[in-house]
Protein backbone atom coordinates (compact mmCIF):
# COMPACT_ATOMS: atom_id res chain seq x y z
CA UNK A 1 0.00 0.00 0.00
CA UNK A 2 1.14 3.29 -0.72
CA UNK A 3 1.33 6.27 1.84
CA UNK A 4 2.42 9.75 2.13
CA UNK A 5 4.79 11.18 4.30
CA UNK A 6 4.59 14.88 5.40
CA UNK A 7 7.43 16.16 7.32
CA UNK A 8 9.79 19.24 7.12
CA UNK A 9 12.75 17.68 9.64
CA UNK A 10 14.52 15.91 6.98
CA UNK A 11 15.87 13.21 9.47
CA UNK A 12 12.68 12.71 10.61
CA UNK A 13 11.16 11.88 7.16
CA UNK A 14 14.63 9.93 5.90
CA UNK A 15 13.75 7.54 9.57
CA UNK A 16 10.05 7.25 8.52
CA UNK A 17 10.96 6.85 4.92
CA UNK A 18 13.37 3.45 6.12
CA UNK A 19 10.88 2.63 8.66
CA UNK A 20 7.88 2.13 6.51
CA UNK A 21 9.88 0.79 3.50
CA UNK A 22 10.94 -2.37 6.13
CA UNK A 23 7.03 -2.58 7.16
CA UNK A 24 6.11 -2.76 3.27
CA UNK A 25 4.77 0.51 2.53
CA UNK A 26 5.42 2.00 -0.84
CA UNK A 27 6.57 5.39 0.42
CA UNK A 28 6.31 9.07 -0.93
CA UNK A 29 7.58 11.40 0.73
CA UNK A 30 7.05 15.50 1.34
CA UNK A 31 8.70 18.59 2.96
CA UNK A 32 5.74 20.71 4.15
CA UNK A 33 1.41 20.25 3.61
CA UNK A 34 1.34 22.19 0.42
CA UNK A 35 3.44 19.79 -1.80
CA UNK A 36 2.33 17.27 0.24
CA UNK A 37 -1.19 18.26 -1.43
CA UNK A 38 0.43 18.49 -4.87
CA UNK A 39 1.54 14.73 -4.73
CA UNK A 40 -2.27 13.55 -3.83
CA UNK A 41 -3.15 15.29 -6.79
CA UNK A 42 -0.43 13.38 -8.53
CA UNK A 43 -1.01 10.23 -6.96
CA UNK A 44 -5.31 9.95 -6.35
CA UNK A 45 -4.87 6.05 -5.45
CA UNK A 46 -2.92 7.20 -2.00
CA UNK A 47 -5.51 6.38 0.81
CA UNK A 48 -3.02 6.79 3.54
CA UNK A 49 -1.43 10.24 4.70
CA UNK A 50 1.23 10.05 8.20
CA UNK A 51 1.66 14.24 8.61
CA UNK A 52 3.52 16.38 10.77
CA UNK A 53 1.12 18.97 12.52
CA UNK A 54 3.98 22.14 12.58
CA UNK A 55 5.49 22.66 9.03
CA UNK A 56 5.91 25.54 6.83
CA UNK A 57 3.49 26.77 4.20
CA UNK A 58 0.78 24.64 4.86
CA UNK A 59 0.70 22.65 8.64
CA UNK A 60 -0.68 19.70 8.99
CA UNK A 61 -4.45 20.50 10.25
CA UNK A 62 -4.64 22.68 6.79
CA UNK A 63 -3.41 19.68 5.17
CA UNK A 64 -5.93 17.64 6.99
CA UNK A 65 -9.12 20.57 6.25
CA UNK A 66 -8.05 20.22 2.67
CA UNK A 67 -7.80 16.60 2.12
CA UNK A 68 -11.24 16.69 3.83
CA UNK A 69 -12.92 19.74 2.10
CA UNK A 70 -12.12 17.72 -1.27
CA UNK A 71 -14.16 15.23 -3.08
CA UNK A 72 -11.87 12.76 -2.95
CA UNK A 73 -12.70 8.91 -4.84
CA UNK A 74 -12.11 7.31 -1.67
CA UNK A 75 -11.18 7.65 2.04
CA UNK A 76 -7.71 9.41 3.45
CA UNK A 77 -6.94 8.39 6.16
CA UNK A 78 -5.18 10.55 8.02
CA UNK A 79 -2.52 10.18 11.21
CA UNK A 80 -1.13 13.49 12.56
CA UNK A 81 2.50 13.29 14.34
CA UNK A 82 2.60 15.83 16.79
CA UNK A 83 4.23 16.70 20.41
CA UNK A 84 0.87 18.07 21.63
CA UNK A 85 -0.47 15.84 24.08
CA UNK A 86 -3.12 17.51 25.53
CA UNK A 87 -6.85 17.13 25.31
CA UNK A 88 -7.79 20.53 23.54
CA UNK A 89 -5.17 19.86 20.81
CA UNK A 90 -6.60 16.30 19.84
CA UNK A 91 -10.16 17.87 19.97
CA UNK A 92 -8.72 20.63 17.37
CA UNK A 93 -6.81 17.57 15.52
CA UNK A 94 -10.11 15.60 15.41
CA UNK A 95 -12.38 18.86 14.42
CA UNK A 96 -9.74 19.55 10.98
CA UNK A 97 -10.25 15.77 9.82
CA UNK A 98 -7.87 13.78 11.55
CA UNK A 99 -8.17 10.14 12.35
CA UNK A 100 -5.46 9.76 14.95
CA UNK A 101 -2.48 10.56 16.57
CA UNK A 102 1.02 9.53 17.18
CA UNK A 103 3.28 11.54 19.88
CA UNK A 104 7.02 12.22 19.06
CA UNK A 105 9.22 11.19 19.32
CA UNK A 106 7.65 8.05 17.37
CA UNK A 107 7.39 4.68 18.52
CA UNK A 108 7.93 2.19 16.00
CA UNK A 109 5.94 -0.12 17.08
CA UNK A 110 2.85 1.91 17.85
CA UNK A 111 3.37 3.46 14.19
CA UNK A 112 3.20 0.27 13.14
CA UNK A 113 -0.21 -0.94 14.69
CA UNK A 114 -2.13 2.88 14.16
CA UNK A 115 -1.30 2.16 10.61
CA UNK A 116 -2.30 -1.45 10.63
CA UNK A 117 -5.94 0.06 12.04
CA UNK A 118 -6.07 2.73 9.46
CA UNK A 119 -5.40 0.08 6.96
CA UNK A 120 -8.42 -2.15 7.91
CA UNK A 121 -10.19 0.87 7.42
CA UNK A 122 -9.11 1.97 4.22
CA UNK A 123 -9.65 -1.76 3.31
CA UNK A 124 -13.25 -1.46 4.52
CA UNK A 125 -14.16 1.18 2.73
CA UNK A 126 -13.32 -0.58 -0.22
CA UNK A 127 -14.83 -3.26 0.45
CA UNK A 128 -18.07 -1.08 1.05
CA UNK A 129 -17.54 0.76 -1.95
CA UNK A 130 -17.21 -2.56 -3.94
CA UNK A 131 -20.56 -3.79 -2.53
CA UNK A 132 -21.86 -0.72 -3.02
CA UNK A 133 -21.27 -0.85 -7.13
CA UNK A 134 -22.16 -4.13 -7.05
CA UNK A 135 -25.68 -3.12 -5.90
CA UNK A 136 -25.87 0.36 -8.41
CA UNK A 137 -24.75 -2.04 -11.33
CA UNK A 138 -27.51 -4.29 -9.78
CA UNK A 139 -29.72 -1.87 -9.75
CA UNK A 140 -28.88 -0.83 -13.70
CA UNK A 141 -30.14 -4.40 -14.45
CA UNK A 142 -33.21 -4.29 -12.54
CA UNK A 143 -33.71 -0.99 -14.37
CA UNK A 144 -33.03 -2.43 -17.65
CA UNK A 145 -35.49 -5.69 -17.56
CA UNK A 146 -37.84 -3.75 -16.03
CA UNK A 147 -37.75 -1.38 -18.80
CA UNK A 148 -38.02 -4.14 -21.18
CA UNK A 149 -40.98 -5.44 -19.23
CA UNK A 150 -42.84 -2.41 -19.82
CA UNK A 151 -41.42 -2.25 -23.64
CA UNK A 152 -43.40 -6.34 -23.55
CA UNK A 153 -46.80 -4.89 -21.95
CA UNK A 154 -47.02 -2.00 -24.69
CA UNK A 155 -46.71 -4.61 -27.20
CA UNK A 156 -49.26 -6.96 -25.81
CA UNK A 157 -51.57 -3.82 -26.36
CA UNK A 158 -53.55 -3.29 -29.13
CA UNK A 159 -53.48 -0.67 -31.43
CA UNK A 160 -56.56 1.48 -31.79
CA UNK A 161 -58.45 0.43 -35.08
CA UNK A 162 -62.14 -0.10 -35.99
CA UNK A 163 -63.79 -3.44 -35.83
CA UNK A 164 -66.64 -3.69 -38.49
CA UNK A 165 -68.66 -0.67 -37.15
CA UNK A 166 -67.11 -0.01 -34.07
CA UNK A 167 -64.20 2.15 -33.47
CA UNK A 168 -61.34 1.46 -30.12
CA UNK A 169 -59.03 3.38 -28.94
CA UNK A 170 -57.13 3.85 -25.50
CA UNK A 171 -54.59 5.47 -23.70
CA UNK A 172 -52.18 3.77 -20.39
CA UNK A 173 -50.32 5.69 -18.18
CA UNK A 174 -48.57 3.48 -15.67
CA UNK A 175 -47.58 4.84 -12.31
CA UNK A 176 -44.25 2.59 -12.47
CA UNK A 177 -42.42 0.53 -15.66
CA UNK A 178 -44.86 -2.10 -15.26
CA UNK A 179 -48.83 -1.74 -14.50
CA UNK A 180 -51.25 -4.23 -13.28
CA UNK A 181 -53.72 -2.53 -15.66
CA UNK A 182 -54.56 -4.23 -19.00
CA UNK A 183 -57.22 -4.12 -21.58
CA UNK A 184 -58.03 -5.85 -25.27
CA UNK A 185 -60.49 -5.85 -28.04
CA UNK A 186 -60.95 -8.58 -30.43
CA UNK A 187 -63.85 -10.55 -33.02
CA UNK A 188 -65.04 -12.90 -31.27
CA UNK A 189 -67.04 -14.24 -33.73
CA UNK A 190 -68.07 -12.92 -36.87
CA UNK A 191 -71.08 -11.12 -35.58
CA UNK A 192 -69.40 -10.77 -31.92
CA UNK A 193 -66.62 -8.28 -30.39
CA UNK A 194 -65.05 -8.71 -27.10
CA UNK A 195 -63.36 -6.35 -24.74
CA UNK A 196 -62.13 -5.73 -21.81
CA UNK A 197 -60.28 -3.45 -19.02
CA UNK A 198 -58.90 -5.05 -15.84
CA UNK A 199 -56.99 -3.73 -12.77
CA UNK A 200 -54.49 -6.14 -10.62
CA UNK A 201 -54.41 -4.81 -7.52
CA UNK A 202 -51.37 -2.96 -5.93
CA UNK A 203 -48.42 -1.59 -8.08
CA UNK A 204 -44.95 -2.97 -9.48
CA UNK A 205 -43.90 -6.32 -11.16
CA UNK A 206 -46.10 -8.70 -9.45
CA UNK A 207 -49.46 -7.05 -10.38
CA UNK A 208 -47.95 -6.75 -13.77
CA UNK A 209 -47.16 -10.71 -13.74
CA UNK A 210 -50.88 -11.31 -13.03
CA UNK A 211 -51.99 -9.34 -15.46
CA UNK A 212 -49.85 -11.05 -18.21
CA UNK A 213 -50.91 -13.96 -16.98
CA UNK A 214 -54.62 -12.60 -17.78
CA UNK A 215 -53.96 -11.19 -20.87
CA UNK A 216 -52.87 -14.41 -22.52
CA UNK A 217 -55.86 -16.32 -20.39
CA UNK A 218 -58.60 -13.57 -21.84
CA UNK A 219 -58.03 -14.27 -25.57
CA UNK A 220 -59.70 -15.83 -28.51
CA UNK A 221 -58.16 -18.72 -29.62
CA UNK A 222 -59.26 -22.22 -30.88
CA UNK A 223 -57.05 -23.98 -28.88
CA UNK A 224 -59.07 -23.07 -25.73
CA UNK A 225 -62.31 -21.71 -26.89
CA UNK A 226 -64.00 -22.83 -23.61
CA UNK A 227 -63.39 -19.24 -21.51
CA UNK A 228 -65.15 -17.50 -24.20
CA UNK A 229 -67.41 -19.53 -26.08
CA UNK A 230 -69.83 -22.30 -26.11
CA UNK A 231 -70.96 -24.48 -28.87
CA UNK A 232 -74.30 -23.95 -29.08
CA UNK A 233 -77.31 -24.19 -32.33
CA UNK A 234 -74.17 -25.80 -34.23
CA UNK A 235 -71.76 -22.47 -34.32
CA UNK A 236 -69.44 -21.26 -31.70
CA UNK A 237 -71.08 -18.31 -29.47
CA UNK A 238 -70.25 -16.13 -26.68
CA UNK A 239 -70.66 -17.44 -23.43
CA UNK A 240 -72.55 -14.69 -21.24
CA UNK A 241 -69.99 -12.23 -19.56
CA UNK A 242 -71.05 -13.50 -15.81
CA UNK A 243 -70.11 -17.10 -16.81
CA UNK A 244 -66.90 -16.17 -18.08
CA UNK A 245 -65.92 -13.75 -14.90
CA UNK A 246 -67.26 -16.54 -12.62
CA UNK A 247 -64.85 -19.34 -13.99
CA UNK A 248 -62.19 -16.15 -13.83
CA UNK A 249 -63.25 -15.90 -10.40
CA UNK A 250 -62.57 -20.02 -9.80
CA UNK A 251 -59.18 -19.57 -10.91
CA UNK A 252 -57.74 -16.87 -9.63
CA UNK A 253 -58.82 -17.07 -5.85
CA UNK A 254 -55.90 -15.46 -4.19
CA UNK A 255 -56.38 -17.91 -1.09
CA UNK A 256 -55.45 -20.79 -3.16
CA UNK A 257 -52.56 -18.86 -4.74
CA UNK A 258 -51.00 -17.73 -1.48
CA UNK A 259 -50.63 -14.38 -2.96
CA UNK A 260 -52.92 -11.23 -1.63
CA UNK A 261 -53.91 -10.48 -5.38
CA UNK A 262 -57.42 -9.93 -7.21
CA UNK A 263 -58.23 -7.43 -9.57
CA UNK A 264 -61.17 -5.43 -11.52
CA UNK A 265 -62.46 -6.26 -14.46
CA UNK A 266 -64.86 -5.03 -16.94
CA UNK A 267 -65.47 -7.61 -19.42
CA UNK A 268 -68.41 -7.58 -22.51
CA UNK A 269 -69.30 -8.57 -25.94
CA UNK A 270 -70.68 -6.07 -28.50
CA UNK A 271 -73.69 -8.15 -30.95
CA UNK A 272 -72.54 -5.83 -33.94
CA UNK A 273 -75.77 -7.07 -35.68
CA UNK A 274 -78.27 -5.75 -32.62
CA UNK A 275 -75.77 -3.18 -31.64
CA UNK A 276 -76.30 -4.28 -28.55
CA UNK A 277 -73.02 -4.59 -25.03
CA UNK A 278 -73.17 -7.17 -23.14
CA UNK A 279 -71.02 -6.58 -19.86
CA UNK A 280 -70.11 -7.44 -16.44
CA UNK A 281 -68.12 -5.70 -13.58
CA UNK A 282 -66.36 -7.32 -11.26
CA UNK A 283 -65.45 -4.61 -8.79
CA UNK A 284 -64.03 -2.04 -11.60
CA UNK A 285 -65.72 1.34 -11.79
CA UNK A 286 -69.27 2.19 -13.97
CA UNK A 287 -68.84 2.76 -17.72
CA UNK A 288 -69.84 5.86 -18.94
CA UNK A 289 -72.10 6.09 -21.78
CA UNK A 290 -72.19 8.96 -23.64
CA UNK A 291 -75.21 8.85 -25.91
CA UNK A 292 -76.30 10.98 -29.27
CA UNK A 293 -77.59 13.67 -26.99
CA UNK A 294 -74.60 14.44 -25.51
CA UNK A 295 -75.71 12.80 -22.08
CA UNK A 296 -73.40 11.11 -19.72
CA UNK A 297 -74.79 8.51 -18.04
CA UNK A 298 -73.14 5.66 -15.81
CA UNK A 299 -74.45 2.45 -16.16
CA UNK A 300 -73.79 -0.96 -14.46
CA UNK A 301 -73.04 -2.61 -11.10
CA UNK A 302 -70.01 -2.82 -8.80
CA UNK A 303 -69.52 -6.16 -7.51
CA UNK A 304 -66.69 -7.83 -6.02
CA UNK A 305 -63.56 -8.06 -7.61
CA UNK A 306 -62.46 -11.42 -8.90
CA UNK A 307 -60.36 -13.81 -6.22
CA UNK A 308 -62.05 -12.31 -3.62
CA UNK A 309 -64.88 -14.43 -2.80
CA UNK A 310 -65.06 -18.40 -4.13
CA UNK A 311 -68.97 -18.41 -3.38
CA UNK A 312 -69.89 -15.16 -5.16
CA UNK A 313 -71.47 -15.05 -8.93
CA UNK A 314 -71.72 -12.07 -10.99
CA UNK A 315 -74.57 -10.95 -13.39
CA UNK A 316 -74.53 -9.96 -16.73
CA UNK A 317 -75.58 -6.19 -17.37
CA UNK A 318 -76.77 -5.43 -20.76
CA UNK A 319 -76.67 -1.81 -23.31
CA UNK A 320 -77.87 -0.20 -26.19
CA UNK A 321 -74.99 1.53 -28.09
CA UNK A 322 -76.52 3.17 -31.22
CA UNK A 323 -74.47 5.12 -33.97
CA UNK A 324 -73.08 7.82 -32.63
CA UNK A 325 -72.66 6.80 -28.99
CA UNK A 326 -69.72 5.85 -26.98
CA UNK A 327 -68.44 3.92 -24.03
CA UNK A 328 -65.93 5.39 -22.16
CA UNK A 329 -64.14 2.34 -19.72
CA UNK A 330 -61.23 3.81 -17.39
CA UNK A 331 -59.39 2.90 -14.50
CA UNK A 332 -59.69 3.89 -10.13
CA UNK A 333 -56.81 5.50 -11.06
CA UNK A 334 -58.79 8.11 -13.57
CA UNK A 335 -61.07 9.37 -10.60
CA UNK A 336 -59.52 8.84 -8.29
CA UNK A 337 -55.85 11.12 -9.01
CA UNK A 338 -55.34 13.73 -6.75
CA UNK A 339 -54.42 17.44 -6.81
CA UNK A 340 -52.09 18.83 -4.59
CA UNK A 341 -55.04 19.37 -2.50
CA UNK A 342 -55.66 16.26 -2.07
CA UNK A 343 -59.02 16.38 -4.29
CA UNK A 344 -60.14 13.72 -6.25
CA UNK A 345 -60.75 14.27 -10.14
CA UNK A 346 -63.72 12.40 -9.77
CA UNK A 347 -66.98 10.94 -11.79
CA UNK A 348 -68.44 14.37 -12.40
CA UNK A 349 -65.17 15.97 -13.68
CA UNK A 350 -64.65 13.21 -16.20
CA UNK A 351 -68.54 13.51 -17.04
CA UNK A 352 -68.29 17.07 -17.98
CA UNK A 353 -65.33 16.70 -19.89
CA UNK A 354 -66.74 13.63 -21.57
CA UNK A 355 -69.88 15.95 -22.75
CA UNK A 356 -68.02 18.69 -23.81
CA UNK A 357 -65.64 16.92 -26.15
CA UNK A 358 -68.49 14.63 -27.61
CA UNK A 359 -67.32 15.87 -31.42
CA UNK A 360 -63.74 15.23 -30.88
CA UNK A 361 -62.64 12.07 -32.68
CA UNK A 362 -61.10 9.20 -29.74
CA UNK A 363 -57.57 10.16 -30.56
CA UNK A 364 -58.42 14.14 -29.73
CA UNK A 365 -60.80 13.46 -26.86
CA UNK A 366 -58.49 10.79 -24.99
CA UNK A 367 -55.11 12.85 -25.19
CA UNK A 368 -56.94 16.16 -23.66
CA UNK A 369 -58.21 13.87 -21.05
CA UNK A 370 -54.44 12.84 -20.49
CA UNK A 371 -53.67 16.43 -20.23
CA UNK A 372 -56.45 17.41 -18.10
CA UNK A 373 -55.55 14.38 -15.63
CA UNK A 374 -51.35 15.97 -15.90
CA UNK A 375 -52.77 19.35 -15.32
CA UNK A 376 -55.45 18.27 -12.36
CA UNK A 377 -52.35 16.27 -10.54
CA UNK A 378 -49.80 18.98 -11.72
CA UNK A 379 -47.38 16.38 -12.95
CA UNK A 380 -46.85 13.44 -15.32
CA UNK A 381 -46.19 11.04 -12.64
CA UNK A 382 -49.52 9.23 -11.06
CA UNK A 383 -49.75 7.38 -8.05
CA UNK A 384 -51.89 4.57 -9.37
CA UNK A 385 -51.89 3.50 -13.08
CA UNK A 386 -54.53 5.36 -15.46
CA UNK A 387 -55.76 3.24 -18.35
CA UNK A 388 -58.69 4.65 -20.62
CA UNK A 389 -60.86 2.56 -23.33
CA UNK A 390 -63.05 4.15 -25.37
CA UNK A 391 -65.20 2.17 -28.04
CA UNK A 392 -67.74 4.39 -30.45
CA UNK A 393 -70.66 2.95 -32.81
CA UNK A 394 -68.91 4.50 -35.83
CA UNK A 395 -71.83 3.19 -38.13
CA UNK A 396 -73.49 6.13 -40.09
CA UNK A 397 -76.74 7.60 -38.03
CA UNK A 398 -80.20 6.60 -40.51
CA UNK A 399 -82.08 9.75 -40.70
Amino acid sequence: MKILIAEDSDSTRLFLKVLLKQYGYEVISARDGLQAWQLLQQHPDLALVLTDWLMPNMDGLALCKKIRAENTPHYIYIVVLTQKDQKSALIEGMEAGADDFLLKPVDKNELRVRLQAGQRVIDLERRLAERNQNLLDAQSQIHRSLKAAAQTQRRLLPAPKQIQDYQFDWRFYPSEFVAGDMLNFFSLTPRHIAFYQLDVSGHGVRSALLSFALYHRIINHQESPGLLLEYREEQWQPRPPADVVDDLNQLFQSKDNNEDLYFTLLYGVIDTQQNAIAFTQAGHPKPLHVTRQGEVQSCGQHGFPVGMLPEFYYNTQHLSLLPGERLIIYSDGVTECLNEAGEEFGTLHLSDYLKNSRKLDLSRLLDGLGAQLRSWRGSNNFDDDVTLLVLENSALIKT
